[in-house]
């Protein structure tokens, strides 16, 4: 089980705080609490039939001036080695956009790139978050993934996070990667609070059959299974949330998914972007002069 932040210290003493320039994550399997300015975040991978490394891959990586903070889930079509191989592509291009404010262009290129080392047909959906903690905005750009969950403290509810962006109903728009060179994608803002919680997740979770009725869960059902679970959770706490719902899940289908499943769960706990010191500051230039390896 994961450790749970308390309600009175924002980083969980048993998390990995990433430092500026940091990129954490890969295609393995993993349960893991991850701290960045602003952001506790929770991985749970688990790659289909006990492999250590599978389809999916997820990553976090911070910033040189550790104020943005970037969260990437993503599902690649096939397993084994080839998806190891554009596991480490993506984070290749994700070191490169590290600083990029513009999150469409490193999209972009992760489709571009994507499409370069894939196989003849190959495809990944993906959803990509930056947030940027002076603002407590999340700025989001889905390329063809399920749609992110979004449950706000003051209600206490979930809802799905929907695409705002006015030119999104455009059918070449945020398609999966690999798909076409030189897709273009758009990008739409979520502001959160102290104490909001964001899920994603692959499509895993929304395609599991209920071994009894052997109907599909859907998004909607979904949603529903989530809002159940958090209800009989008399203490809301965001560090379990991926454990209760595959134990959910897997005992609706009567057994683990044969597909990779993959949830990373963000909270927002409040605290602002810290200070950096000089001996910071001088390894951040060191990383970016490239005598420090990212």
């Amino acid at each position: 089980m994961l450790n749970t932040p308390s309600q009175t210290d924002s980083r969980d003493d048993c998390a990995q705080a990433l430092q500026c320039m940091e990129i954490w994550g890969g295609n393995t399997a993993e349960d893991a609490a991850i701290s960045v300015p602003g952001i506790d975040v929770w991985v749970h991978a688990r790659p289909a039939l006990g492999s250590d490394a599978g389809g999916d891959i997820h990553y976090v990586s911070t910033c040189g001036a550790g104020k943005l903070a970037r969260f990437v889930v993503a599902d690649v079509a096939g397993h084994g080695p080839a998806v190891s191989e554009i596991s480490t592509a993506l984070r290749k291009q994700m070191r490169r956009h590290i600083n990029t404010p513009l999150q469409t262009r490193l999209v972009r290129a992760l489709s571009d790139e994507f499409g370069a080392v894939s196989n003849a047909g190959q495809f990944a959906t993906g959803v990509f978050a930056s947030y940027h903690a002076p603002t407590s905005e999340l700025i989001l750009v889905n390329a063809g993934h399920p749609r992110p969950m979004l449950r706000t403290a003051s209600t206490g509810k979930w809802s799905i996070v929907h695409h705002t962006a006015p030119d999104s109903r455009s059918s070449f728009n945020d398609l999966p990667l690999g798909i076409i060179e030189g897709a273009d994608y758009t990008q739409f803002v979520l502001s959160i609070e102290p104490g909001d919680v964001v899920l994603f997740f692959t499509d895993a979770l929304p395609e599991t059959t209920d071994s009894i009725t052997g109907k599909m869960l859907g998004e909607e059902g979904l949603l529903d299974l989530v809002s159940s679970v958090e209800e009989k959770n008399v203490q809301h706490d965001p560090a379990t949330i991926a454990e209760r719902l595959t134990q959910r899940l897997d005992t609706m289908r009567g057994q683990p998914s044969d597909d990779d499943v993959t949830i990373m769960t963000l909270h927002h706990n409040g605290a602002g972007p810290s200070k950096q010191s000089l001996s910071e500051k001088a390894r951040v230039m060191a990383k970016m002069l490239g005598l420090i390896r990212v």
